[in-house]
């Protein structure tokens, strides 16, 4: 927390009128003090005939005190300084005259009237003044801390008059030059304050508004403390002036006054001070349990959002697997139906993938495999992953400035999948046939991409909250963009990570919609000899190997046993038809006991086995196989719904070979197989 208290933004105007009123009020005071010197009225100079009286050079010096504070206030630098320069003549030359010989008549400058001399200026208001004045500069000059100082000291010149003169009796034994009339006294006080209120940067002003409890006290005590031995030493004046007490009666008043009043005033503030502390930590649990019940949330929407991917996934698996096997024997009757239902099934497919993209995200575990990457490539396969959606919609989109090869570090996927993001997006909401425009070039040390299409644009209020996740338009019952409002989130999201950033401008309603993604560039990697460095493949994601595998034929031999175990029977029946298409022999099993046990019987060479099973886990099933000494040598490929990186470390830890996550497509899965198989065809 900073030491240094701020005024607030709902104070400051306040205070800065008040203080601009406070000066309205100081000057007729001294105009009517001017008034009275000048026709000879003591009742206008003194407050009590006979008693102090303010000279006429210190209304003056007020008037200038209060022009300079509204000129400080108003940022008239020149009034400021003129009206500073005045009182500082004034003041100091007064002050000379206390202390040698010399007399300057400086009580005579302003005097024309018919009354008496006025005298000379106290030295008490002298010193007022010219802290009053030093103030009012600080305040020019933003010194914050000289400003409280100088208007705390001529404000305590002030009160200090004034108590002494509601003493009336203690004024015997005082100097005249350090007495001050009532109503100098009071003008010190209300410009001090004035000057205070001004300095919004100050402390004072910061506590007095604060709406901690040590502001809360101060506006209780702060005013009461001022207040309170004035009035009850004034009443003590009235009732022993006025023989209704006698002195010392009147003294034993003002004491038990003084301790009845600040008795309550501390207990009122300290119960005021019990309940606020007790409303704040009420406020602080009430704060603590909803962020933690949000933490829950959150943490129960993240696990929702895997399982979701999951129970999504296995159906997914028996659809792709089946449109594989219709792949392989179509006659052309029903290629329209099959292509509408795998664009279907990828588009479903990408939905998954998106959400289970943000829990990671919201878990800070999405997996990179970074390295020096080619945009030029990872902008061809976006187009390319991209297509049947540009073509569905009619699109054709325009490349820009592609000649150059550009370089990043990050990771190839994952920059393909900003685009196929982006490119969707540009196709979902621009009319058929309208332009789609990609442009990669280089700005200083960074590589932008732009994606630029014509479509609907996106509404000014909604601009700043489109990267947010699940935001988007609204859309009308037909929901004919569709989607999650995921794409831009996650777009988003991976750019960072890449230490890029990611930006979105749209002109208006019908006027395109350009996003805008900034990646750090780094120099073009340089050739390696293949004899001094082999080219390693990397596998294709989702496709994670725990182990390189060796190369081998994809076409199976004609003894290899695969057994597919999967809780849901259609994945398992389609995968084993595409194995038996392939050549292999394969059996099926549907939970883990009796996956162990097909096992033993069958002696499969590779199992495709899934994880989340009945009665045995995948996990489970994988580490009894890799016990077993009859099982020595066999293949195992993780096939599962669940993708989070602690699935794959646990699959890693259980002996699987390689991990899958469904739907998994026979085409990516058969060399994979075939790799793992041993020389000796087993």
């Amino acid at each position: 927390m900073n030491s240094q208290l701020q005024l607030s933004a709902e104070w400051a105007p306040r205070l800065v009128r008040g203080a601009k009123v406070v000066t309205q009020l100081v000057i007729p005071i001294c105009v009517i003090v001017w008034l009275g010197w000048f026709f000879g009225w003591p009742l206008l100079t003194h407050e009590v005939f006979g008693g102090p009286s303010m000279k006429q050079t210190t209304a003056t010096s007020l008037v200038l005190c209060a022009l300079g504070l509204w000129g400080a206030t108003a940022k008239r630098r020149g009034l400021v300084l003129g009206a500073l320069g005045a009182i500082l003549l004034f003041n100091l030359l007064t002050l000379i005259e206390y202390i040698g010989p010399s007399d300057f008549g400086i009580d005579l400058l302003t005097v024309h009237g018919r009354g008496p001399s006025p005298g000379r200026t106290a030295v008490s208001a002298s010193f007022a003044m010219l802290a009053l004045a030093g103030a009012v500069f600080a305040l020019l000059q933003r010194r914050a801390r000289w400003a409280d100082g100088l208007a705390l000291l001529a404000g305590a010149i002030g009160l200090i008059g004034l108590i002494l003169d509601v003493y009336r009796d203690s004024l015997r034994t005082i100097s005249p030059s350090l007495t001050l009339a009532v109503h100098t006294s009071i003008s010190l006080i209300l410009l001090s304050a004035a000057t205070l209120a001004a300095n919004g940067g100050g402390r004072v002003i910061g506590l007095m508004s604060s709406s901690s409890a040590g502001g809360s006290l101060a506006r209780r005590l702060i005013p009461i403390s001022l207040c309170l031995p004035i009035a009850l030493a004034w009443l003590r004046l009235v009732t022993v002036s006025g023989e209704l007490l006698d002195n010392q009666t009147g003294l034993a008043f003002l004491a038990a006054g003084f301790i009845v009043v600040f008795t309550s005033i501390s207990w009122w503030s300290a119960s005021s001070l019990d309940r606020a502390d007790t409303a704040r930590a009420l406020a602080r649990e009430a704060s603590e349990q909803a962020r933690l019940q949000a933490e829950e949330a959150n943490k129960a929407k993240d696990d929702f959002l895997a399982m979701l991917g999951h129970e999504l996934r296995n159906p997914l698996a028996p659809i792709v697997a089946a449109l594989d096997r219709m792949k392989r024997f179509d006659t052309g009757v029903f290629a329209r139906e099959r292509e509408i239902l795998e664009r279907q099934a990828h588009h479903l497919e990408r939905l998954v993938s998106d959400l289970l993209d943000v829990a990671k995200i919201s878990r800070d575990s999405l997996e990179m495999q970074k390295g020096p990457v080619s945009l030029n490539k990872v902008l061809d396969s976006a187009l390319e992953t991209a297509t049947p959606t540009l073509k569905q919609n009619s699109h054709q989109p325009v490349r820009e400035s592609f000649d150059t090869d550009f370089w990043v570090h990050g990771d190839h996927a994952r920059l393909v999948q900003i685009f196929v993001n982006l490119l969707n997006n540009a196709s979902k909401h621009t009319p058929p046939n309208g332009r789609i425009t990609i442009r990669l070039v280089r700005e200083k040390k960074e590589v932008v991409i732009t994606v630029r299409d014509a479509g609907a644009g996106i509404p000014k209020e909604l601009l700043p909250r489109v990267f947010e996740h699940f935001v988007q338009e609204s859309q009308t019952i037909e929901r004919r963009k569709g989607g999650l409002g995921l794409g831009l989130a996650i777009v988003r999201n991976v750019a960072e990570l890449h230490g890029g950033t990611a930006t979105i401008e749209s002109p208006g309603k019908n006027l395109g919609t350009t996003v805008t993604v900034r990646l750090p560039e780094i120099p073009a990697p340089q050739p390696v000899a293949p004899a001094v460095r082999p080219i390693s493949v990397r596998v294709p994601a989702p496709v994670v190997p725990f182990a390189a595998p060796p190369t081998a034929a994809n076409q199976a031999d004609s003894a290899t046993r695969v057994l597919v175990v999967d809780d849901n029977a259609d994945a398992a029946e389609m995968l084993s038809l595409l194995l038996a298409d392939s050549g292999y022999i394969s059996m099926e099993a549907y939970d883990g006991e009796e996956a162990l046990r097909v096992a033993r019987d069958f002696d499969p060479a590779i199992v495709l086995l899934d994880i989340g099973l009945p009665k045995l886990n995948g996990y489970e099933v994988a580490k009894r196989l890799r016990a077993d000494p009859a099982r020595k040598g066999i293949r195992l490929i993780a096939i599962t719904g669940f993708g989070q990186p602690k699935d794959k470390l646990a699959a890693e830890e259980a002996g699987f070979d390689l991990f899958m996550v469904k739907p998994v497509e026979f085409a990516k899965l058969q060399p994979l197989m075939a790799g793992l198989l041993k020389p000796d065809g087993r």
